[in-house]
């Protein structure tokens, strides 16, 4: 740094003996940077994951250029006028936060006072963001108070639990702690800081083992049973870790209503939260149940999917039972997560349903919301020798990753073959662009069931405009 204010003062010095005080432009000039930086890649890695090379794209390089880290110089290597690359020490990311790094090309420095002219020997600067280790799968034990009152007044609502992320308050960082979820939607507010502007949650961070969420009024208008659940953001290029905890639920009880009020806040309850999907002989029913115990099969005490088989038109000597539909990948052990939404096949066979859990199927999930459906085995198209089986519906347009976004509301056909649901995730269909904004998109998967030898699973995004499913291969 010192060698270049040198060089500015020699200059200035210059241009003052060369001419009068009459002849000299007291204006300078605007800096220009002698390099762009445009580009860089990965633009953020994990703290404490090591040294690596940073691509730096952009225009005005030389062979003479250097990467400067945070002020000091890193290895450079000059591949082209608008590409180089720099290496990382495991020291310089040993911590999460930003580096501002910029490229300086010795030389180029311009200080011409007579034309006004004032050009910088550095790049501009560009952030480079360190992010903290993957964060963990969040949980919650207990949440205080334990009900309100339907009709009264807004309130804070304590969670504890486990695994809870403290937020980043850096406009550079852009990131969030655990952020309470009510039934699935988050409370936000959104401030002015002096220089950017910061999206920040309604939930208060306390430890690791408590959060706090201001509970508006309006949130428990009507008495019912809410979701509370808690969601940590994945983080690093590309996100890992974090999702959504298990689902507690919270009672919102009427206040000294009659019984006509207290059946009506009940219905509003069962059909917001147990959400019952009937076959078409109205034999099954599938719901979801926030107790602890609705069946003699194992229940982790969060809202799991069952099958209830009524025994409704059924020969004689039929008894009705309940199985677990959202059960763990090994048929035996129960969710670990929350599941809700339940859709069901015409003759009761198939249940579709959205979850949270990571076991249910071989391999996990995406840490989101996902979509399954179930083969339950039940119903006349079933054969003697069929065996339980959860199959992954949301899945990436490749067949094997993940989505990268939450799915929600799934519909399955009669036939069992085809779900319709929504989405954030902007990785399941094939040769479509992602969507332009942030709200959920509609997809449809077939799943193959009961179709022709050769038929491929895959999916297809519903919601798209005339013109772009024309232009669609």
């Amino acid at each position: 740094m010192r060698r270049r204010w040198i060089v500015l003062l020699g200059l200035a010095a210059a241009a003052v003996s060369a001419g009068g005080c009459d002849d000299f432009n007291t204006t300078i000039g605007t800096p220009t940077n002698s390099s762009t930086i445009a580009e860089l890649s990965p633009t953020g890695v994990i703290a404490g994951s090591g040294g690596f090379t940073l691509g730096v794209s952009g225009s005005g390089f030389a062979s003479n250029s250097i990467v400067e880290w945070n002020g000091s110089e890193r290895v450079t290597e000059y591949i082209s006028q608008s590409q180089l690359a720099a290496q990382i020490l495991t020291s310089d990311i040993a911590t999460a936060g930003t580096a501002n790094v910029l490229v300086y090309t010795p030389g180029t420095a311009v200080s011409d006072p007579l034309e006004g002219e004032n050009i910088i020997a550095t790049s501009n600067v560009v952030q480079f963001v360190v992010q903290a280790a993957a964060p963990p799968l969040p949980a919650i034990t207990s949440v205080s108070p334990a009900s309100a009152t339907a009709g009264g007044a807004s309130f804070t609502l304590k969670v504890f639990g486990t695994g809870f992320l403290q937020p980043t308050t850096s406009c550079a960082l852009q990131t969030t702690g655990s952020m309470v979820y009510w039934n699935g939607s988050e409370v936000i507010e959104t401030q002015n800081a002096p220089t950017c502007t910061m999206t920040t949650t309604a939930t208060s961070y306390v430890s690791a083992t408590e959060v706090d969420v201001a509970v508006p009024a309006s949130l428990i208008a009507t008495a019912g049973t809410e979701r509370i659940t808690v969601f940590n953001p994945p983080s690093g290029n590309p996100p890992t870790g974090g999702g959504s905890s298990n689902t507690w639920s919270f009672s919102v009880t009427a206040s000294g209503g009659n019984a006509r009020t207290e059946a009506a806040a009940l219905a509003a309850a069962s059909a917001t939260t147990l959400s019952p999907a009937v076959s078409s002989d109205t034999r099954y029913v599938a719901f979801a149940a926030p107790v602890a115990d609705p069946t003699d099969n194992a229940s982790t005490g969060m809202d799991n999917i069952y099958l209830r088989d009524t025994c409704t038109g059924a020969a004689s000597g039929c008894t009705p039972t309940t199985t677990l539909v959202s059960v763990a990948a090994d048929g035996v052990s129960a969710a670990d997560g929350a599941s809700e939404s339940p859709s069901i096949s015409e003759d009761g066979r198939y249940v579709a349903f959205v979850s949270y859990a990571d076991n249910l199927v071989a391999g996990g999930a995406s840490g989101f919301g996902d979509i399954y459906v179930r083969d339950t085995c039940t119903g006349a198209a079933a054969t003697a020798n069929c065996t339980p089986a959860t199959t992954l519906v949301s899945l990436a347009a490749d067949g094997v990753s993940f989505a990268n976004g939450a799915s929600d509301s799934p519909s399955i056909s009669a036939t069992g073959r085809y779900v319709v649901f929504s989405s954030l995730a902007t990785n399941l269909a094939a040769g479509t662009a992602a969507p332009a904004s942030s709200q959920p998109q509609i997809y449809l998967r077939d799943t193959c069931v009961g179709a022709a030898t050769g038929c491929q699973a895959s999916t297809i995004q519903i919601s798209i405009s005339s013109s772009a499913a024309a232009a669609s291969p």
